[in-house]
């Protein structure tokens, strides 16, 4: 009775110890372990459908293009016909420019602005817009004249927080954000 009950305990071991704890369970973003479902960071809930709000965003760089037809108007008659461009952003609640970039492109006729310098660009407020705008530099007491702008937020819900963020309207205007999140 011995020799079969030994053997009978190692095999009810084995089973239960093999038994698929993650078998029932569904995780929509994210994976089952021990039974239970461990999210992915931007999801909660118990089994991960629950989209969460970044407490932080940070743009790590901007760049504006298809803006040719704009640049090769005239800017800075009488001395200089292409515009000095720079990107400025200004909160939907604020009026003073948010950030202003450091890059300057000088008469330009390009069509494509890739803005790095003095960035990452922090954000707490993931629900405001935020417009930018693509300027031409002035350089006496006259103020910046706006070529172009976007209006947009720094986070779409439900698009699973990409590395980036992109705008394109019909003309072939548009931005493109490369972005990260943080979660508290």
């Amino acid at each position: 009775m011995k020799r079969l009950l030994l053997p009978l305990i190692f095999l009810f071991c084995v089973v239960v110890s093999c038994r698929d704890e993650c078998k029932d369970v569904s995780c929509v973003n994210g994976e089952c372990q021990e039974g239970e479902c461990v999210c992915d960071e931007q999801y909660q809930g118990s089994d991960c459908s629950e989209e969460r709000l970044p407490s932080l965003v940070y743009i790590d760089s901007i760049m504006i293009f298809g803006m040719d037809s704009y640049t090769q108007e005239e800017w800075d008659p009488p001395h200089e016909k292409e515009p000095d461009v720079y990107l400025s952003i200004t909160e939907s609640i604020r009026p003073q420019p948010w950030f202003e970039s450091p890059e300057l492109y000088e008469n330009t006729t390009l069509g494509t602005f890739m803005f790095r310098e003095g960035m990452p660009i922090v954000s707490e407020d993931v629900w405001n817009y935020y417009r930018f705008s693509l300027n031409d530099a002035e350089w006496s007491d006259i103020p910046p004249s706006e070529i172009y702008w976007f209006n947009m937020r720094l986070f779409v819900r439900g698009d699973g927080n990409p590395g980036f963020l992109e705008y394109r309207n019909e003309e072939g205007q548009g931005i493109k954000l490369w972005v990260r999140y943080e979660y508290n």
